[in-house]
């Protein structure tokens, strides 16, 4: 199997870069990388003698958005497989075996792999946990590797077959171009719509390097529930999903969390976690509420 690992990247170079030094390491080198840069015109260079191995096509996508460099590297990349990276992400050097490895089964046809953070405040901590045990934990099955929903499916790390998307013309619904979030979500839900059996791959590792402070992070969370508001009305989250988020109280959840912190450490947890939750909620109704009488 042809594997092109495609990576958007928008005035990241430094970050980009330490990506793609990860991806020479690799016990099994992909058959080109496709480099989608987002921007106006192309400012990035590469080092050819250092980058040689791997092949970069670098292509400029003047459009903006995630989405829409996304289907730009999809719709020139010649692999049978298709891996998708974020260019702050640093696969380990057993990504790429990994992640293409249960895609010889051909009835497999999405896999995802795993992440860990670069460093993990306690703001951080408290983020991947809400993210972790309210939303993809809910969604796999990491001993067996079951994926019950595509919704789990992170373009961060993951690879699709190619010829499975052409057939069923699955791509990135670009209205997601607006939120900077959930086009992955949608993407993986268009594959499980499909009937594509998804798999994931605990040992298909990258390491995401998070730059987020306080602000940014309820910025992100008021921006997935405008995006979460987009998803529903194209009727993804039904009544499945109510489900699974009742299939565990939610103070047994957050009880992990605070267990052995301190009581200064639980309030703040408990501050970030309302806080998460509200951000979430309020980009949700406002993007429901301007729908509305944008309908009207």
């Amino acid at each position: 199997m042809t594997t092109s690992v495609i990576i958007p990247s928008c005035n990241r170079q430094a970050s980009l870069n330490r990506c793609l030094v990860a991806l020479l390491a690799q016990t099994k080198l992909p058959d080109e990388v496709i480099v989608v840069e987002n921007a106006p015109r192309k400012q990035y260079k590469f080092d050819k003698k250092k980058f040689a191995r791997l092949q970069i096509r670098h292509i400029l996508e003047k459009s903006p958005g995630k989405s829409t460099a996304r289907n730009t590297g999809i719709s020139q990349a010649k692999g049978e497989i298709l891996a998708f990276l974020d260019d702050d992400c640093e696969p380990a050097p057993s990504w790429l075996k990994e992640i293409t490895k249960p895609l010889q089964k051909k009835s497999i046809v999405a896999v995802l792999g795993a992440s860990r953070e670069k460093s993990t405040t306690l703001l951080m901590e408290t983020y991947l946990f809400q993210y972790n045990k309210f939303f993809l934990q809910l969604r796999l099955d990491e001993k067996t590797g079951n994926v019950s929903c595509g919704a789990a499916l992170n373009t961060r790390n993951c690879a699709v077959r190619k010829e499975f998307l052409q057939v069923h013309k699955i791509k990135f619904d670009e209205r997601f171009n607006t939120y900077f979030f959930a086009e992955d979500t949608d993407f993986g839900e268009q594959i499980e719509a499909a009937q594509g059996k998804l798999f994931y791959a605990s040992r298909a590792l990258v390491v995401h390097n998070e730059q987020s402070d306080f602000g940014s992070l309820l910025k992100k969370k008021f921006l997935n529930g405008r995006a979460m508001w987009l998803l529903q009305a194209k009727g993804i989250f039904h009544k499945k999903d109510l489900a699974r988020n009742k299939s565990r109280k939610v103070f047994q959840r957050i009880s992990e969390l605070l267990e052995g912190k301190s009581i200064w450490q639980v309030i703040c947890i408990l501050f970030f976690l309302n806080s998460i939750f509200w951000s979430y909620r309020l980009g949700y109704n406002l993007e429901r509420i301007k729908h509305v009488f944008y309908r009207d």
